[in-house]
């Protein structure tokens, strides 16, 4: 990883930082066929990836009442192969390898901000000792592959097939509250909720879920989306095909297991010595 980057202080006790940074992922893990006997399929690090990017935060953590900090990220990947595909252990000079491949996304962004709201000890103990904080994050929706086929190469796969999942936002929020006790010591009270407008966020619905999108596309919905809200019916419910042809419902009765970062809510009590 290679980053570089520039800080500077600004008035209110602020702190401007912009850095750029590169990333290279070498040796990912990828298939090979080895032809001996009836063949099987083993593994080699044959795949990267380059990740490039920039980011720029403002922030203020030493605030008496007001505190936290913005994060704007952009950035952009590029995978590709190299490398032997299969092998034949009885002629090495009859091995297939892959031919130059490589792919590159358009940029993504990525939003993230912090902020607290608090009041000071020395308000006492009523009003003192109070905090409230709020993070926000935004992250634009990256690509999912649609792969039929498993046997298609990836660097083969139409453009079509490169599908666009939707943008993801999620709200956390605490509330606590800190009071002294005696000889520096204190007790603080808190409640944590994680993803305060309980977001659903679809993950993992598997191939079947990504070829009734695929086909909803190609029905002409071409705007459409994975993990698109407008498609979660098809999980519990009949739905049809391109051709009109009704279809069980995906996940019946289990499709709860295909959402992730459920709201979660805490409440804690801590101690400081």
């Amino acid at each position: 990883m290679y980053e570089v980057g520039i800080e500077h202080v600004m008035p209110f006790r602020m702190i401007a930082t912009i850095r750029g940074y590169a990333k290279y992922n070498v040796d990912q893990v990828s298939n090979l066929q080895v032809s001996v006997g009836d063949g099987y399929s083993t593994y080699r690090n044959a795949n990267y990836e380059e990740v490039r990017g920039i980011e720029m935060k403002i922030a203020r953590t030493a605030g008496r009442f007001l505190n936290g900090w913005i994060t704007f990220e952009e950035y952009a990947t590029r995978t590709g192969e190299v490398g032997i595909v299969q092998f034949n252990t009885a002629n090495i000079a009859q091995a297939s390898y892959y031919t130059a491949y490589a792919r590159s996304n358009e940029p993504l962004i990525s939003l993230r901000g912090f902020v607290r709201v608090g009041t000071p000890q020395e308000w006492g103990r009523v009003r003192g000792g109070w905090g409230i904080s709020i993070l926000e994050t935004f992250r634009e929706g990256s690509e999912v592959i649609y792969r039929p086929d498993p046997t298609i190469p990836i660097r083969e796969l139409p453009p079509e097939n490169y599908m666009k999942t939707i943008d993801y936002w999620f709200t956390n929020l605490k509330i606590d509250k800190t009071m002294a006790v005696s000889r520096g010591r204190s007790v603080s009270l808190y409640a944590d909720v994680t993803n305060l407008f309980n977001t659903k966020a679809l993950s993992g619905a598997g191939d079947d879920y990504l070829a009734y999108v695929f086909q909803r596309r190609q029905s002409g919905e071409t705007g459409l989306r994975v993990n698109d809200p407008s498609t979660f019916d098809a999980l519990t419910r009949p739905y049809k095909d391109a051709g009109g042809n009704w279809k069980a419902p995906l996940k019946p009765r289990t499709e709860w297991l295909s959402f992730r970062n459920k709201r979660v809510v805490r409440l804690g009590l801590r101690f400081d010595l």
